[in-house]
């Protein structure tokens, strides 16, 4: 059998989902908001992996729903870390609201999931 004395756990994942609309509805090249994410998550956990859904969401002023890609960051780390570096995280999904012009941008964290 291997050795896994040099393998670790990552027990918790953290995930942004980046929209690809400015301004509620208005689709946008969302590739450099990607790699910023990427960058800013594998500086706080290591490494990011991204990844294409498309998803869809109520407006809440005008009822339609609006449908579009969203693009997944996530990250795998150790709950210590995750504590720590969360805040982080938060901060940066309303920094990234604030710039697109979004009601809301979607966070997961191991499984649970919350609106900025």
């Amino acid at each position: 059998m291997e050795d896994l004395t040099m393998f670790f756990t990552l027990d918790t994942t953290i995930s942004i989902y980046v929209p690809s609309t400015v301004d509620v509805d208005k689709p946008c090249d969302n590739e450099e908001v990607v790699k910023t994410t990427l960058g800013k998550m594998s500086d706080w956990f290591g490494g990011a992996t991204a990844m294409e859904c498309f998803g869809g969401w109520r407006d809440r002023v005008s009822g339609q729903v609006i449908t579009e890609k969203v693009t997944r960051v996530f990250a795998a780390t150790s709950s210590d870390v995750a504590k720590t570096m969360f805040s982080k995280v938060v901060e940066y999904a309303q920094k990234i609201k604030d710039t697109m012009k979004q009601q809301a941008i979607m966070l997961e964290y191991n499984g649970q999931y919350t609106f900025i």
